[in-house]
């Protein structure tokens, strides 16, 4: 239908182009359901959409995509390593360059996420790692122990920076009032207070 109704107007579909996938199906995952021009479209089982990865068995915020933001985020951290890690620099200057060229990576779509308590725990902890490798002796252990001497309360203390927890908190508390303000016929309204089983 869309294929007819673009060739209207001298558009076509690109078939390399175009996937399809199944969301929560449980047998034996196919590798097309659909043909066009003759053409079979493949079905895929992850796909990245607008910088986010959907995965068919993961319907909520999957585990895939939360790798995906820790990656992008410990990227952006090692390209701007030789400013974030250079102990010259004020720490607390350091770290407002880390809130928003880093974490803007590691929480990028987090108003949406619907994640588990150990998965936000995976973020979190990836941050905290990167605030570690900012203070001089983050890494350093007490003699004769594996603990270190900063415990991670002891690092987010020095960089006086707020837990990502409570980042993903705020933003996803904005992002419901934005929707809730929304007029009744709004199509994001409705999705978000749908209470179909």
């Amino acid at each position: 239908l869309l294929n007819s109704t673009f060739q209207r107007i001298h558009l076509g579909i690109n078939v390399s182009e175009t996937k399809t996938m199944i969301h929560n199906y449980e047998n034996d995952y196919l590798e097309t359901i659909a043909s066009l021009q003759g053409t079979p479209i493949d079905n895929v089982t992850s796909f990245v959409y607008l910088g986010c990865v959907i995965k068919y068995n993961e319907p909520s915020t999957g585990d895939t995509e939360l790798n995906l933001r820790i990656d992008a985020a410990e990227n952006a951290f090692y390209a701007h390593g030789k400013n974030l890690m250079n102990k010259k620099i004020i720490l607390k200057t350091r770290v407002q360059i880390l809130d928003s060229l880093v974490r803007s990576r590691l929480t990028y779509s987090c108003s949406v996420w619907t994640t588990t308590a150990a998965q936000l725990d995976k973020i979190c902890s990836a941050y905290t790692s990167m605030l570690r490798k900012m203070v001089k002796g983050g890494y350093k252990r007490k003699t004769n122990q594996w603990s270190f001497v900063y415990t991670n309360d002891d690092i987010k203390r020095l960089c006086h920076a707020p837990e990502v927890s409570k980042f993903v908190m705020i933003q996803q508390r904005n992002y419901a009032t934005h929707i809730i303000r929304k007029d009744n016929s709004s199509i994001a309204k409705r999705l978000f207070f749908n209470n179909d089983k």
